[in-house]
């Protein structure tokens, strides 16, 4: 019989300066009716390159310092569709990306190699633009949210050109992220064994005989859910995609106190995924 194990390791993390090219990926997820989707898994990976989102309650998502290259953008919340489309992150720019998850099959989408000249991506349902400035807004035709979400679009942005309650939901969580305190270690209500009686060992990776240990860093509120996850590494996409599920679904941990006041947390978590033979 196939059996899962699991491990968890929790050591205190020395944040360190990063020199790769990075960008930035912010939005909001909705439903087919346009409404938030709250608590939904957003996901970026390339390679070795894998990190998540927990959209917040108005359905905003931020991903800060994404190294540069080409990733895959995944959606997910039990009970919609999901949502899985190929995006590209430049140097020093920062994208909009709203996400519909609706029935219907989803637009590949190619990010502006500028904030100045975007390009079209072949994929002619996407719509790829700059924002438009209020003063552009009064024009009769169509702005870029008034399509969502028929057409989805992923747009370059400057500071100056978001929309108040995304540029709230940015600063906010720089602030939690800059608050955040390095944890030596860290407790789950329930306890570890919560976990493991809601891991599932994914079934592609059971049958590919895929093993190892995954290993990720956590942004923890002071609310104790967890909201980013980085994995760190991983023998398998399928295998971080579980942990990414589990961590968002089934995960709550005791948030750590500073003089007597609940606090953001960072937190090192290792999952060892064992079949026996």
């Amino acid at each position: 019989m196939k059996t899962l194990m699991l491990v968890f390791a929790f050591s205190l993390l020395i944040q360190t300066t990063v020199c790769a090219a990075q960008g930035r990926l912010v939005g909001r997820v909705m439903d087919e009716n346009s409404n938030s989707v709250s608590a939904a898994i957003v996901s970026l990976q390339s390679g070795t390159k894998e990190f998540a989102s927990i959209s917040n309650p108005d359905g905003y998502y931020t991903f800060f310092g994404v190294p540069e290259g080409v990733y895959t953008v995944k959606a997910y919340k039990r009970g919609l569709p999901a949502f899985s489309a190929s995006i590209k992150i430049v140097v020093n720019l920062s994208y909009q990306l709203n996400i519909a998850l609706r029935s219907e099959s989803m637009p590949v989408l190619a990010a502006a190699d500028t904030p100045l000249r975007p390009k079209l991506s072949k994929s002619k349902p996407v719509v790829l633009k700059e924002r438009k400035t209020r003063a552009d807004s009064t024009r009769d035709d169509k702005s870029a949210d008034d399509d969502f979400p028929q057409s989805l679009q992923l747009t370059t942005t400057k500071p100056d050109l978001l929309d108040e309650a995304l540029q709230r939901v940015i600063d906010q969580a720089e602030a939690i992220e800059r608050r955040a305190k390095m944890s030596k270690k860290a407790e789950f209500v329930g306890g570890a064994e919560k976990i493991y009686e809601k891991l599932s060992y994914p079934e592609e990776a059971r049958v590919k005989r895929i093993e190892g240990i995954v290993t990720a860093k956590l942004l923890v509120s002071d609310g104790g859910k967890v909201i980013k996850i980085e994995i760190l590494s991983s023998p398998s996409p399928y295998l971080s995609q579980e942990v990414f599920r589990v961590l968002n679904e089934d995960v709550q941990f005791i948030p750590v106190q500073e003089n007597g006041l609940a606090v953001s947390s960072v937190v090192k978590i290792g999952i060892q995924f064992k079949l026996d033979e």
